[in-house]
């Protein structure tokens, strides 16, 4: 399972060589994208949702993005905690990511249990929402589902151990966190470590 940061540029270059760490490009973060990919490290795309959608932020960084090599998946446009809206943002931006031949993540929220998650037109499952669907049964039947189809499978606000553990044994393929941005040097290395004895232990479903 992969750790993605996003920038914390001098504490990845320091830890580069660890097969858990990747990046986690995003809109306003004016990422160096020459720098990342001159690492070799997976890199996926988010799309600032968080913290506010920007439309013309999203594109620019599409346009930078849609002839750099190994992407692993990025975000479809969402809205935090609603998958009502979540569904409809998804039907109105899938085909801008696709036309630059990008893969798509389709975003798990609050209120996916009752409506449909568009496998066929997606590459990648990002399982978000409030805490409680996150860390919940249906949260992982997604998950277990994406997999059995081959999807790639990514958490979100993953900054503790426990959750660590429990997108590992979902068989998450990614997960991420701000803790690792803010305080790269303080909790990056510790979390990278914890991941490979998580591999160790073998502690998948």
């Amino acid at each position: 399972m992969l750790l993605l940061v996003s920038g914390a540029t001098k504490t990845v270059e320091r830890l580069k060589s660890h097969p858990h760490l990747g990046h986690l490009v995003s809109p306003r973060s004016r990422n160096d994208l020459d720098w990342f990919l001159s690492t070799g490290l997976p890199w996926a795309a988010d799309n600032g949702a968080f913290s506010g959608f920007d439309p013309p932020a999203f594109l620019r960084m599409l346009d930078a993005i849609q002839s750099k090599p190994g992407c692993l998946f990025v975000v479809c446009p969402d809205v935090v905690g609603n998958a009502v809206e979540t569904l409809t943002l998804f039907g109105q931006w899938r085909q801008t990511i696709a036309d630059r031949q990008l893969p798509v993540a389709y975003v798990a929220q609050d209120g996916q249990e009752q409506l449909p998650v568009p496998w066929d037109e997606i590459d990648a499952l990002f399982i978000s929402g409030s805490t409680e669907f996150k860390l919940g049964r249906h949260a992982e039947s997604l998950t277990k589902e994406a997999r059995s189809r081959d999807k790639w499978t990514h958490m979100g606000r993953v900054n503790t151990h426990r959750r660590m553990r429990l997108a590992h044994a979902w068989a998450c393929s990614s997960v991420d966190g701000t803790s690792f941005s803010w305080f790269p040097d303080a909790r990056l290395p510790g979390a990278l470590e914890y991941l490979t004895g998580l591999d160790a232990q073998g502690w998948l479903f």
